[in-house]
């Protein structure tokens, strides 16, 4: 789950097609005016895990990657993807791998550093 807040989201995030998901208040339980949780659709589409390191979890039996720098420059094939989704592969090692990574365009990138909302080199651009 990723949270933003309101104007960031209709500023930044709007133009590059991101859907969002009312946030209620722990406290009030009402709808929260300056949060929004990001919608971000997972796609169906396989990233080129090639040569990645993995381990398969003797629990579920998925596939758990483990990433290191040298593989952030994969890509996928289709190259009509939306500016940020998730991708449906699963990082980390072992029981911790229950995250998937977000994935960005150089568009949403290059806004985001604009906006100094990430640093130069915080992510690798898959898209």
């Amino acid at each position: 789950m990723i949270f933003a807040e309101k104007k960031f989201y209709e500023e930044i995030l709007v133009p590059f097609g991101v859907k969002f998901r009312p946030v209620l208040s722990l406290r009030t339980g009402e709808i929260m005016d300056d949060v929004v949780q990001l919608d971000l659709p997972v796609i169906d589409e396989d990233m080129d895990m090639t040569d990645m390191k993995y381990s398969d979890c003797p629990k579920c039996g998925r596939r758990l990657y483990t990433p290191t720098p040298e593989d952030f420059g994969r890509k996928y094939k289709k190259s009509d993807l939306p500016h940020i989704f998730e991708g449906k592969e699963l990082v980390g090692n072992l029981h911790a791998a229950r995250c998937k990574n977000i994935i960005i365009s150089q568009q949403v990138r290059q806004e985001l550093i604009k906006h100094r909302q990430l640093g130069q080199c915080s992510c690798i651009p898959l898209i």
